[in-house]
């Protein structure tokens, strides 16, 4: 088990039964799911999973936790709401199309009481001089966590969209923010009714894109 995660379940979780999603994991999550004195149950996500998958077939590879397909901006379309009680994102985020729909995303599938996980490098975005996939820099200003580029600066413990708390640390250019979802978002209802087709649509894309 990744040691900074085990720290979180340690403080943060009482029950032995303790269920993670790793978003953007890649074609194998580094995470482990092994912890003394816990039941883990990990699920690994990536957008470009159909991708991974054939990269391991060719090599004859079977991963012990296969990645899935989902995308950040969506994951509410895959995964019941508050269906775990740790999301977790590494060097992942700041790569999406929206990083911060995707914060609200992951707020959507974790349990409330539950802990989002991000652990990004900071201002990766101007590092890259804005190329490929480095659209969005994260970083830390008086405390707070945002997100910034060209054109604009969000304040994420201003713009979440539940009442939730942030606790935001910043070492050696690294950026770790630690979001706890005190409430449930009062369109759960409305929003699983349109999660089959969402899924169905994006699951489409990404294949089509990696034929």
């Amino acid at each position: 088990m990744d040691s900074r995660l085990a720290e979180v379940i340690r403080h943060n979780h009482c029950s032995v039964n303790v269920s993670i999603l790793d978003v953007g994991a890649g074609p194998l999550t580094i995470l482990g799911n092994v912890l003394e004195g816990y039941n883990i149950k990990l699920v690994a996500t990536d957008p470009l999973a159909p991708l991974y998958d054939q990269m391991l077939l060719d090599a004859s590879l079977t991963p012990p936790i296969r990645t899935v397909f989902a995308p950040v901006e969506g994951l509410s379309a895959f995964f019941d709401h508050s269906s775990f009680d740790i999301v977790y994102c590494r060097n992942a985020l700041d790569h999406s199309a929206d990083p911060v729909g995707g914060i609200t995303e992951m707020l959507r599938v974790v349990k409330v009481n539950g802990t989002v996980v991000l652990r990004h490098s900071t201002n990766e975005a101007e590092r890259e001089q804005y190329k490929g996939f480095h659209q969005h820099n994260f970083d830390c200003r008086e405390g707070k966590f945002v997100i910034w580029n060209k054109e604009g600066v969000t304040v994420i413990d201003e713009a979440l969209p539940v009442r939730s708390n942030l606790q935001t640390r910043c070492e050696n250019e690294h950026i770790e923010t630690l979001i706890t979802k005190l409430e449930e978002f009062p369109d759960s209802n409305d929003i699983q009714r349109v999660k089959v087709a969402l899924s169905g649509l994006w699951t489409n894309i990404i294949l089509f894109l990696c034929e």
